[in-house]
């Protein structure tokens, strides 16, 4: 584990300490990688460019909303069962073909807030029936479940104790992991008070031919970086030579959202047809549109401002392939 990973750690489990471990983070961060001001960057390796001098912060993105993950799968009866089993709870289901789950927030409200937590502001898992040969890819690397699950009362003792969260196995390799009945792994992670699925982490592409000369941070990981947080207003809270850890971090009153990691490794990147995409709640979808493309990004846009399932969508993909929905919320 690196020094920035464990420090992304102890950031989540004593929320006084995040803006000190992210300031450390950014430090070292910065002898790698000439921050992008103004939203201006030029990726010709990945063939993008950002290319306006207006930048995500300006244009609200920053107060966006990582919402739910759809995930397909061969049986969701069975794959809820598993969750459910592990402390999730069922928000909507549809028969046997689909279901939203969620792990909900734990019990924390800022000083600043009237708004209790609720189901429905935690991140959620959209599970849905797969129509075809499952191929579950390697895009998930894996779920990070918060050590809060079995210690909702004691932050301190939650974060210095090693059992996992109910229901996961304590297998002789790793007594903290766990895997679902599709294969996805679970984590047990320390968080702070806030969205109890803490994390989900995902691979990304490699250059293999090009040579890392021992850089802190590769310049994949320095893409998807400028990517999710100049475009679409995420913070980077961490990074390391292997991973880099983005959160939207303006809509916090309800604690600590979830992390959206990233990660490489020697495997390449598998899409497979399980993981579907990512949905991002936003205020304004026709003005994210806007935004997107005056940053030198049409070419992403797949799907256009459109009335669906009750509210406005648009759909992008990133610089590694995944899908993205933005979602207006009201």
């Amino acid at each position: 584990m690196s020094v920035l990973t464990i420090l992304v750690s102890l950031a989540d489990s004593f929320t006084i300490t995040t803006h000190l471990c992210t300031g450390i983070a950014r430090a070292l961060w910065q002898r790698q990688h000439t921050a992008v001001q103004s939203a201006t960057a030029l990726r010709t390796n990945q063939g993008w460019q950002l290319s306006s001098s207006s930048s995500a912060l300006e244009d609200g993105m920053e107060n966006n909303r990582l919402m739910h993950a759809m995930i397909r799968v061969p049986n969701v009866t069975e794959t809820v069962a598993y969750y459910t089993g592990r402390g999730a709870q069922v928000t909507r289901q549809n028969s046997q073909k689909s279901a939203f789950i969620t792990f909900g927030r734990s019990e924390f409200r800022a000083s600043d807030s009237s708004n209790e937590p609720t189901q429905q502001d935690a991140f959620q898992l959209e599970l849905t029936t797969l129509n075809a040969p499952f191929e579950r890819g390697n895009a998930v690397e894996y779920l990070g479940l918060s050590k809060l699950l079995e210690f909702s009362n004691n932050l301190r003792q939650a974060a210095s104790f090693n059992a996992p969260p109910p229901g996961l196995s304590q297998s002789p390799q790793n007594d903290k992991n766990d895997v679902d009945p599709n294969g996805y792994e679970l984590k047990s992670v320390a968080s702070a008070p806030g969205d109890l699925l803490s994390r989900i982490c995902l691979r990304i592409k490699i250059n293999s031919d090009k040579p890392t000369n021992g850089e802190l941070v590769p310049d994949e990981l320095i893409n998807v970086s400028d990517f999710y947080t100049c475009v679409l207003g995420m913070e980077q809270v961490a990074a390391d030579e292997t991973s880099v850890f983005l959160r939207y971090t303006k809509t916090n009153s309800l604690g600590v959202a979830t992390t959206l990691v990233f990660s490489k490794n020697d495997e390449p990147l598998e899409m497979g047809n399980s993981f579907d995409h990512l949905v991002i709640g936003t205020a304004n979808v026709h003005a994210a549109a806007e935004a997107i493309q005056e940053k030198g990004f049409p070419e992403c846009i797949f799907l256009s401002p459109t009335p669906m399932f009750g509210t406005t969508v648009l759909g992008i993909t990133d610089p590694n392939g995944y899908k993205l929905y933005l979602a207006e919320t009201k």
